[in-house]
């Protein structure tokens, strides 16, 4: 249910420092049992020398000393209905390095609990720690210095980082850390760009937990990008003054950044459905696809994901509604093979179909059914 592969379990932060240094990828989740209530957390807020205040710096030492656990979410699980609470007031109060740890707890779940209050937990968890990125880091030649009168007030972010190069993005890692929230790429104002860097960065676990866009939709300019950005748009960013009174520009960005703000917050909620509603359609219950998708709209209507989904449910109902959907999948991200495979099953015109794989060809060349499809027309 919570889409887990691995559980990996330590009677302490010794042996769970073990377990980290041993996985090599990111960790998805860090969960710990602590035996303290808000009483006795108040109690010790100003001691120095303290068994609770061993047990939070271990824990802490143990979060900021293991790369792959600096993006991690800490859950808490505690008996104390009351702790969670009063974390704000008790943060404010501490001066030692209580508060820290009191800072970096994402979320505290109470016994007794059954798995939907642990899927619950676990989603406000991963969203506090992922509310804490709120700059957007822009690789672009671009000239203009107005990038962040762009930034919407009414978005999830703060600031935009310029960066005139992809090799910039492991000392911005450095300096800005877990404040880095997703990636945009301008891949038209660079001539001969390599994007290894970038590639890389992508696998890191940074890289795997945010999303990236790329402000082109030229299937020659943006290479080897299809298979590692998320969103695809076509943006002007060479114009003289990029805000001025360019409101298809602003309008452009504000859709950007709103598109970035969901996928950042709610992406793991997303994905636990889509995964479950794919395993739905595969079996053929379609009762249960529908009440995926219609979790899928509370979510985020806008995913392309999520339309590409939805045109499964209605091809396998048969509704020629199923061909619109998958198009505007295709307008979100235009190298995704699935949508283009079904729409050739959608359309029965061979000339139409014909279109859709010279389409296809561009933004998904190494396919082989694609390529394979294209071959018997």
């Amino acid at each position: 249910m919570l889409g887990y592969n691995t559980v990996l379990e330590a009677m302490d932060v010794e042996e769970a420092d073990y377990f980290v240094s041993r996985e090599k990828r990111k960790v998805d989740l860090l969960i710990s049992e602590y035996n303290y209530s808000c009483s006795d957390i108040s109690s010790t807020i100003s001691t120095s020398s303290t068994e609770k205040d061993e047990l939070d710096s271990s824990i802490l030492r143990l979060l900021s000393c293991r790369s792959n656990l600096d993006l991690t979410p800490l859950l808490l699980i505690n008996t104390d209905h009351s702790l969670w609470y009063s974390l704000k007031n008790l943060i404010k109060r501490s001066k030692n390095k209580s508060s820290d740890f009191l800072s970096r707890m994402d979320n505290v779940l109470t016994l007794p609990f059954g798995l939907i209050q642990l899927k619950s937990a676990v989603l406000a968890a991963y969203q506090r720690r992922q509310s804490c990125r709120k700059f957007l880091v822009l690789i672009t030649k671009s000239k203009n210095d107005d990038f962040n009168l762009l930034v919407n007030s009414n978005t999830h972010w703060e600031k935009i980082i310029l960066a005139s190069s992809v090799e910039e993005l492991p000392s911005l890692t450095e300096e800005y850390g877990y404040k880095i929230g997703a990636i945009v790429l301008d891949p038209v104002t660079f001539e001969n760009p390599d994007w290894s860097t970038f590639v890389k960065f992508r696998k890191s676990p940074l890289g795997s937990t945010i999303p990236s866009v790329c402000l082109s939709r030229d299937p020659l300019i943006i290479d080897i990008l299809r298979t590692h950005c998320d969103l695809f748009f076509e943006i002007d960013t060479t114009s003289e003054h990029i805000v001025g009174n360019k409101e298809n520009n602003k309008e452009h960005w504000y859709n950007i950044q709103k598109a970035l703000s969901l996928r950042l917050l709610k992406n793991l909620e997303f994905q636990m459905e889509l995964s479950k509603g794919i395993e739905f359609i595969k079996k053929g219950k379609k009762g249960s696809a529908s009440k995926v998708l219609r979790k899928l709209d509370r979510i985020d209507s806008n995913r392309w994901e999520r339309h590409q989904f939805a045109g499964d449910l209605y091809h396998m109902n048969k509704h020629p509604g199923a061909e619109v959907l998958y198009f505007r999948a295709l307008a979100g991200n235009p190298c995704t093979p699935h949508a283009y495979l079904k729409l050739c099953q959608c359309i029965s015109a061979t000339e139409k179909r014909k279109k859709i794989l010279d389409l296809a060809t561009l933004y998904c060349p190494h396919h082989p059914q694609l390529k394979q499809l294209k071959e018997s027309l």
